[in-house]
């Protein structure tokens, strides 16, 4: 069997965090090509040197102005470079700022065009990155999961300092895992959605080591049918940390709706496969929404999925 080898070299930004980028990258992704292995991806096949953007690339690229109103069932994208060159520095700035980059500040850190950045935030958001207000003149940057731009459920501190906002209760579970924490303990102070106690997590490379109060929940208020219509902000505000299930159904009683409950460990479950690579491969691929794929996996994970109206049977 012929060794696969993906060259890598290591950034370490002003703050100490570490991030993997590409020795020589690649404009060409085909996600059915590439085979994940610990360090990396690696392409099938002998390949070719490729400059520019392959035809399907292409392809994609002229089906982003109308998939952008509609992210669920969208074929995973060939990302450009100018998409990956934005994406490593939005992570790497927020990780060390603490807050999103403005156009100017991605410019100097990518050389790209305003053109060129504000494309690849559409082309990024298509592919369930980011979310960006596309009708701003400048693109406002809302949301790069983990991170928010605005103040959420969800306030993470490092050293005892608030570092940033984190999108979402999932993401609570998720964020220590970035490369960027490697080696660090995060602080994550969130509410019950119910009656706005505190519920407060210490993580540290994905794992919860300490919670307060004992076990709490997470709350998913909104089906997967309605995950990601053309954008995920409303899915993540809709993802919220509950004291215990009592709380999550006098919180369903608020809001008039029925969700569903993780358990801290089915979180976890559910979010690795994307959160393992997320930041720590430079071409981490793109998302998809299908909302019967993920009915799947949250039934393989225990989720009681009868508030929707998902009986055992309806398989």
């Amino acid at each position: 069997m012929r060794e696969k080898r993906v060259c890598v070299a290591m950034h370490t930004g002003s703050l100490g965090f570490k991030t993997q980028l590409p020795v020589q990258s690649q404009s060409r992704l085909d996600p059915e090509a590439w085979e994940y292995e610990s360090g990396g991806y690696a392409l099938e096949g002998d390949g070719e040197e490729l400059t520019g953007r392959s035809t399907k690339s292409v392809r994609h690229l002229g089906l982003l102005e109308e998939a952008h109103r509609m992210s669920q069932y969208v074929p995973r994208l060939d990302w450009t470079e100018r998409a990956l060159r934005v994406r490593q520095f939005v992570f790497d700035f927020w990780s060390e700022s603490g807050r999103p980059p403005n156009l100017r500040q991605v410019k100097e850190g990518t050389h790209l065009s305003r053109r060129d950045i504000v494309q690849a935030y559409k082309e990024l958001q298509t592919g369930i990155v980011v979310v960006v207000d596309q009708d701003s003149p400048n693109c406002d940057l809302l949301k790069a999961p983990p991170f928010s731009a605005f103040p959420s459920q969800v306030e993470m501190f490092i050293d005892e300092k608030f570092h940033s906002f984190i999108g979402c209760a999932h993401e609570a579970v998720a964020v220590s895992k970035m490369p960027q924490f490697e080696g660090k303990e995060v602080r994550l102070e969130s509410y019950c959605a119910c009656c706005l106690e505190p519920v407060t997590l210490w993580s540290k490379e994905f794992e919860i080591t300490k919670t307060q109060p004992r076990n709490p929940l997470v709350h998913c208020a909104t089906p997967v049918w309605d995950w990601v219509h053309y954008d995920m902000k409303s899915m993540c505000d809709n993802v919220n940390l509950v004291i215990d299930e009592e709380h999550a159904r006098r919180y369903e009683l608020q809001i008039g709706r029925r969700g569903i409950l993780f358990t801290l460990d089915q979180v976890r479950d559910y979010v690795e496969p994307a959160v393992g690579i997320r930041g720590w491969d430079y071409h981490w691929p793109s998302q998809s929404m299908d909302p019967e794929r993920l009915i799947e996996r949250l039934r393989e994970l225990g989720i009681d999925l009868s508030p929707w109206g998902l009986a055992e049977e309806e398989r």
